[in-house]
């Protein structure tokens, strides 16, 4: 079939101002506006310029150097600033905060994991922080200090690391869940290295 060259070149004319009309419609971010990128409950990826978490509460975020926080991370031989950023993960330092799944409080205790840790009110902040960092410390020791390995066990359970040959599990939300506590530990040692153990 032969097309005329009056005909191609109104076609041409007409994908041409479609694409331009497109391009006028189409959304822009900001020059320099940040991307996230978020790993779905359902294993898909959603590219965002809106941040995964709300800000934090500013109460704990300001807190001084003899908050609870750090005084208990610091007795049991735990990075303070490792300690905010899994709280800032978990719980995004509301001590009411309750999973779908049962855990409770800043360091979104299970509770079984609260019983084995002498926690008995998951929503007292000393308490829940104090149970958290233990475990914390102890799932550190048990995979060498490989933090990775320790914050997968924290958010999976250890069984799964173990039963992934000591890596982390191939679950979306675990992988995620690693990536956004080394990245707030990260944030937390730049911004306030006085509170670094």
């Amino acid at each position: 079939m032969r097309v005329s060259k009056t005909a191609a070149s109104a076609c041409k004319r007409f994908v041409a101002l479609g694409s331009v009309a497109l391009a006028a419609f189409a959304p822009t971010a900001p020059w320099g506006a940040e991307i996230f990128t978020l790993i779905q409950p359902d294993g898909s990826l959603l590219i965002t310029d809106q941040p995964p978490f709300p800000p934090a509460i500013a109460a704990f975020v300001v807190a001084r150097p003899e908050h609870p926080i750090d005084a208990i991370a610091r007795r049991h031989g735990v990075d303070p600033l490792l300690v905010r950023a899994v709280i800032r993960v978990e719980s995004n330092f509301d001590p009411r905060a309750v999973s779908p799944k049962g855990a409770a409080g800043l360091m979104q205790l299970m509770p079984a994991t609260a019983t084995r840790y002498g926690v008995e009110n998951r929503f007292d902040p000393a308490q829940n922080i104090d149970g958290g960092v233990r475990y914390l410390r102890d799932l550190m020791a048990m995979f060498d200090g490989n933090l990775s390995l320790a914050l997968a066990a924290y958010n999976a359970g250890k069984g799964a690391v173990l039963k992934y040959g000591r890596r982390i599990p191939p679950y979306p939300e675990t992988q995620q869940y690693v990536v956004w506590v080394r990245s707030f530990y990260d944030q937390f040692r730049r911004t306030d290295p006085a509170l670094r153990k």
